[in-house]
């Protein structure tokens, strides 16, 4: 009964976005919505995977953990309490959504979707990805930087009861946490029109989070800020390069270089943006140099997910520590209170 419900206030809602928005927007929400219905009405509930033979031991604790996390986020913590991760959804190890990303080929001027409600948004997800694939396309006729990849988790805000999804359950815990926080953040505090700054906050809480939840657990604090260091370098190493594109177009710019000039050496500079990552010397340079090679294709798109997600981090913890005490509880308190206004 409840899933007849919930089906029928999604065509509720559809009808009532194809009055009030375009046809295409329609269209594209209501394929996101299917997607949506498909994962919710297959999932089960957490009661019923702990109870089947399709999760091993391993698996079942960190369906145990995220029961705890979703606690502690509320009662520790000052979330909005929203039903997420009630359920679990079976990917069978595949990926099920698919988000493209694009922006200006000599400028960090991201492309921008409007959506109802969020505004406008950087980046557009389809649990197609042949559909992806066309937008992609699309994108890159217009002649900008572009970007197609998957994507783990994401948040409907509080609207929809997301599921866990199975991969989740094969991550360390504490990463497994961590993804968990910064989802239920979403629920709890959204800026409209201010997709980075969403973002960069959700990642910044979640790491706090994280660390708070497991300061009397030494290994898995030891491993997680370990996992945490070596991300940063990267995370730190792209945005660097990132200034020095942003340096080389203004440069280009101001000289009038021929755009097929441009070009040429934008490519050579990605080239080196991947040649110079073994500086990093970190644990498993291969697939990191390999992680960063994708670069070459999606060029200024890539760097702008850095962008996205960690480029505010000491700002946002300067303001943590000097005017709420490293006070994780207060600061949330703060933002739900204020998000309108950040």
């Amino acid at each position: 009964m409840r899933q007849l419900r919930f089906i029928f206030e999604l065509l509720f809602f559809a009808v009532v976005i194809a009055i009030i928005f375009n046809m295409e927007m329609t269209k594209y929400l209501w394929m996101q919505a299917k997607g949506q219905m498909k994962i919710i009405v297959e999932a089960i509930p957490i009661e019923q995977a702990l109870q089947s033979k399709q999760y091993n031991e391993s698996e079942k604790q960190a369906l145990e953990l995220i029961l705890d996390i979703k606690r502690f986020s509320v009662d520790s913590l000052g979330y909005k309490p929203i039903k997420n991760y009630s359920t679990v959804y079976f990917q069978n190890h595949k990926p099920i959504l698919w988000i493209t990303t694009a922006c200006q080929p000599y400028a960090f001027e991201a492309y921008n979707w409007e959506f109802p409600y969020l505004g406008k948004v950087a980046y557009k997800g389809f649990f197609e990805k042949e559909k992806a694939e066309v937008e992609l396309k699309r994108l890159r006729n217009l002649g900008l930087d572009a970007d197609l990849g998957t994507v783990s988790a994401w948040s409907t805000l509080g609207w929809l009861p997301e599921p866990i999804l199975s991969n989740w359950l094969k991550k360390e815990p504490a990463d497994l946490a961590n993804l968990i926080f910064h989802e239920l953040f979403h629920g709890t505090v959204y800026v409209k029109n201010q997709v980075d700054l969403n973002e960069n906050l959700a990642s910044f809480i979640a790491d706090k989070a994280t660390l708070q939840y497991f300061r009397n657990d030494s290994v898995a604090i030891t491993n997680y800020k370990r996992s945490m260091k070596e991300e940063k370098q990267i995370n730190q190493f792209v945005l660097d390069y990132k200034e020095i594109l942003e340096k080389a177009y203004r440069n280009w710019e101001q000289s009038n270089l021929a755009l097929s000039l441009r070009g040429i050496k934008k490519d050579k500079l990605m080239q080196n943006f991947v040649a110079e990552s073994v500086k990093l010397n970190l644990k498993d340079s291969i697939l990191v140099k390999r992680y960063l090679k994708k670069a070459i294709a999606a060029k200024n798109a890539y760097f702008m997910h850095f962008e996205r997600y960690d480029s505010k981090y000491d700002s946002l913890n300067f303001v943590f520590e000097q005017k709420f005490n490293g006070n994780l509880k207060s600061y949330i308190s703060f933002l739900k209170i204020n998000n309108q206004s950040l």
